[in-house]
This record gives structure tokens, C-alpha cells and sequence, in this order.
């Protein structure tokens, strides 16, 4: 703040010339003292001028007072600083220099807030913050009546208030930015088209280079087709075409992902759809069930349930479904079962009693039917192992057990055209496995022949044995000569049969 120091100006000092000069020794002594009161009473307001007065012009601007009372004030204190500039005769050099000083300081001052005020003008200050610059505008008026009244420390103190309003006008403008920005985006999101233009040009005027501004002008440029997109989505809504208002309003999402007009409409469209969807799903589903055309009512239910999956109405739909499911599915069991029965599939006719079973273990034609295929079905595996390895039949024991299994399957009343085959074809292996067949053994007298699981032969030149079908291996042993094994098969293809065995080699 300047000093009013430099403002005000001291009264000069003249001197009498019309003093009595008769008498000089009273007229000096007189003159003397009356010259030492006029100094010291000049210095006294000297004094007062210049220590005391600015001190009470200091506390009177440190009030602060409305606009309109500042003017008045500052008027007085012009025309009171007037008229005291005009009671002096002539200025001081100390004056003279104190008001240069306070000119220049004026001077700075007042193209300081000229800088500040065109800067503000360029970021359109006039239009965000008219009441502001009109305030600056009083005040720098009041300034320049006392410059021109060369009150130059009144008005300094005036032109650096008008600056300071000017500067911290200038330092609000990012955060007068980021709210405009703010109530921006607001604008847009409310679909305001006019209030967003608006905000937009006030916002490039604040901060023209700043990257957001980039992002919002594609958003604005975006706004009108969006609220066109939902405009059209509300007439096809009302049209009953759902998906077609949905669609048209996931176009506009693309325009603007974050948008909240369309993805609250979006969602509320994508509510009525699957609302309508699952309605017609399930209506489609009970048309199905009452047809008992399941697979058609499970798609139908399934996809409910994919729309709303906690639907009750779903649950008990499914619940319903698996029930005729169930009763459907044992009504094939049971007529499958018995086609297989009739064709003597006895494996697949068990399979489908045990699935009738898994589903109610409770059930009389599953149960009985079960107990009447199985034995069957071991039975019939049975007489194939046989037919499917006729070389088995070879082996006395599996022999044995065909004969017990084919005298089993002779008991079975009204066997059916399978089973009859079975039993032909295991009684013509069996029969040919229990033919023997002459072997002729040919030996030197001297080896000790063995016919493994048969009998021990001893020594002889030949022998000719009946044997059944089948591998077989014979041994011989003579001391002082190698042990000789020979392994033969006896079938009616290879009839007449000689085996030759002797021990030969000396060790």
C-alpha cells in the first residue's frame, strides 16, 4: 500500500518585513521570541501534518465499507485533499519528489490491473463475472478522479484495490473451470443442449488447450442423436417392440458408454424385454407340457430360467416337468424292456428295468422284470462265451460246465429263436469236443514217454491212444540222453495223427 506520506505536501515559510527597527535591542528581542513561537508552532503542525494526520487516514481505509460509501468517502476525502492543495501557495522539493514518487506508483498500479483486466477479457470474465468487473470499474473510477486531482497515494490505494479485485478474479479462473466443467457434464447427462453449448463456450474461453474439453466435445456432439435414439426406443417401446428399443438404445451406448439417459433407459428396456421373453417362455412351456411335448417344454422352461433364474414360477414349472419327465420316461422304459424281451436282448432289457428302478425301487414291472432277465441274460452270455471260443470246450472242466449250462438252457419253456440257435450250436461244439480222436504214438522201446495230464504212457515202439480234441504235450526221459517235449493239437482236420517221441541226443 503507498505511504500518504508521499502524498501530502508541507506549507512554506515566509518571513516578515514590516518590523519596527527604532528600537533594536527591544524590536530584536521581541522579533526573537516571536520568531521561535512561529517555529515552533509551524513545526507543530509540520509534525501534526506529517506524523499524526496519515496515521487517521490509515485507520479510515482500513474500515471497510460498502461500495456505494467508499465512493462517498473517497469523494470527501478528494475534495477535502483539493482544497488543501489549493490553501498551498507554493510545493516543497521534499513535496515535490513524494508526489512524483506516488504518481509513478499510481501509474504502476493502474497498468498492472489494465494487464490483469485484458486477460480477463480474453477468458470471457464480462460474461462469468459481470457483477465483479463492473465492482473493479467503480473503484478504478474513483482512482482516476483523485489521479486527476493528483491525489496520486489516494489513488494508488483505489487502483491497487481494483487490481487486487482483478487478481483474484484471475486466480479463481481453474477452479471456476473445473466447476463449469463439472455443471458441464451435468448439463449434458440432464440432455440440456443449449445450457451444455453454453458452458462449453465458457469453458474453451477459460482453458481452450485443456485435454478434458476433447473428451466433452465428442459427448456434445454425441447429445442430439442420443436423445433422438431415445425418443425412437420410447415410440417402439410403445409399439410393443422391445427388441428393437433395445437395440436402438445399445447403438446409442456405443456413442457415449457413459451416458446415464441411455443406460437408464437401457436397462430399463433390457427389464421389459426379458420380462417379456420370459412370459412367452414360460406360456410356450405349459402349451408344450399340456401336449406332453417335453423336450420342447424343458427348451422353453431352461430358457426361462436362464432370464430369471430365481423365478418360483420357474421352479415349479421345472418341478412339473420332471415329473411328467419321470412318468414318460418309465412308460418307454417299460415298452422298450419288453420289445427287448421279445427279441431276446436280454442285456438291454435289464438295463432298462435297473434305469426304471433307479428312478422308483419300488416298481412292480421293473422288479419282476429284472428277476425274470437276469438269469437270462447270465444264461445267454454264457451259451455266446461258449459259441464266440469253441476251443475252450477242448479243456475237460470248461466241457463239463457247457454240458450243466446247455442242460439249463433245454429247460427254459418256449424259448425263443436265439436261444434255440444257442443251444444247437454249444450241443454240436460239445459233441465235437467230446469225440476222441486215434493218436498214434511212435517210440524206440527205450524212452519213458509221459502224456501230460493224461497219463504216463512208460516205453513201447507205438501205441495208438483216443484222444478228445485239444492241445496237448508229451514228454520223454531216457537216463544218459536229453529229455525231448513235443507239444501237439488233436482235431478231426488233422486225423490221422502220429507223433513221434525219442530221446536221441547222449549227454
Amino acid at each position: 500500500m503507498p505511504d500518504y506520506n508521499d502524498i501530502l505536501t508541507p506549507t512554506p515559510f515566509k518571513a516578515s518585513l514590516g518590523e519596527d527597527k527604532s528600537n533594536p535591542t527591544v524590536g530584536e528581542g521581541k522579533l526573537s521570541r516571536r520568531l521561535i513561537c512561529l517555529i515552533s508552532g509551524l513545526a507543530c503542525i509540520v509534525l501534526f501534518v506529517i506524523l499524526w494526520l496519515p496515521s487517521l487516514i490509515s485507520q479510515d481505509q482500513n474500515v471497510v465499507l460498502p461500495l456505494a460509501d467508499t465512493t462517498k468517502a473517497t469523494n470527501i476525502r478528494i475534495n477535502s485533499r483539493v482544497a488543501l492543495q489549493e490553501a498551498q501557495d507554493t510545493a516543497s522539493p521534499w513535496a515535490d519528489a513524494a508526489l512524483k514518487k506516488s504518481k509513478q506508483n499510481a501509474l504502476e498500479l493502474t497498468a498492472e490491473a489494465a494487464e490483469i483486466k485484458s486477460r480477463l477479457k480474453k477468458v470471457g470474465a464480462a460474461t462469468w463475472a459481470p457483477d465483479t468487473i463492473d465492482s473493479a470499474g467503480l473503484i478504478a473510477l474513483n482512482a482516476d478522479k483523485a489521479y486527476r486531482a493528483k491525489e496520486y497515494g489516494l489513488a494508488a490505494v483505489e487502483y491497487e484495490k481494483a487490481r487486487d479485485m482483478l487478481l483474484a478474479l484471475e486466480a479463481s479462473v481453474p477452479e471456476r473451470f473445473e466447476k463449469i466443467l463439472s455443471d458441464l457434464r451435468l448439463s449434458i447427462d440432464d440432455g440440456d443442449i443449449q445450457k451444455s453449448e453454453d458452458l462449453y463456450s465458457q469453458a474453451s474461453l477459460l482453458d481452450p488447450a485443456n485435454s478434458r474439453l476433447t473428451e466433452i466435445d465428442l459427448r456434445m456432439k454425441a447429445l442430439p442423436l442420443i436423445l433422438a435414439a431415445l425418443e425412437s426406443s420410447q415410440l417402439l417401446e410403445r409399439q410393443g417392440r422391445l427388441e428393437q428399443a433395445v437395440s436402438k438404445l445399445q447403438e446409442a451406448e456405443q456413442l457415449d458408454p457413459e451416458h446415464p439417459l441411455i443406460l437408464g433407459a437401457l436397462e430399463t428396456s433390457q427389464i421389459k424385454l426379458t420380462k417379456s421373453l420370459f412370459d412367452t417362455a414360460m406360456s410356450l412351456g405349459y402349451q408344450a407340457l399340456e401336449k406332453n411335448n417335453l423336450p420342447p417344454a424343458r427348451q422353453h422352461f431352461t430358457q426361462a430360467k436362464t432370464l430369471d433364474p430365481l423365478s418360483k414360477e420357474v421352479l415349479s414349472a421345472i418341478t412339473e416337468l420332471k415329473e411328467s419327465e419321470m412318468r414318460n420316461r418309465l412308460f418307454v422304459l417299460r415298452q422298450e424292456s419288453a420289445v427287448l424281451e421279445s427279441q431276446e436282448n436280454w442285456i438291454g432289457a435289464e438295463k432298462r428295468f435297473s434305469e426304471a428302478l433307479k428312478k422308483d425301487k419300488n416298481l412292480l414291472f421293473a422288479n419282476q422284470g429284472l428277476a425274470r432277465v437276469s438269469p437270462r441274460r447270465a444264461l445267454d452270455q454264457k451259451l455266446s462265451g461258449f459259441i464266440e471260443d469253441p476251443e475252450k470246450l477242448k479243456i475237460s472242466k470248461v466241457a463239463q460246465e457247457a454240458d450243466k449250462t446247455l442242460a439249463t438252457a433245454k429247460q427254459i419253456p418256449r424259448p425263443g429263436p436265439r436261444l434255440r440257435d444257442q443251444i444247437s450250436t454249444v450241443a454240436t461244439l460239445l459233441e465235437e469236443a467230446n469225440t476222441k480222436l486215434p493218436v498214434k504214438f511212435v517210440s524206440d522201446g527205450l524212452t519213458n514217454i509221459t502224456l501230460y495230464k493224461i497219463a504216463e504212457l512208460g516205453r513201447f515202439d507205438s501205441r495208438e491212444l483216443l484222444l478228445r480234441p485239444g492241445s496237448y504235450t508229451a514228454a520223454g526221459f531216457r537216463d544218459g540222453y536229453r529229455d525231448i517235449r513235443i507239444s501237439f493239437d488233436v482235431s478231426k482236420d488233422l486225423i490221422p495223427l502220429k507223433i513221434n517221441i525219442k530221446c536221441k541226443e547222449a549227454i
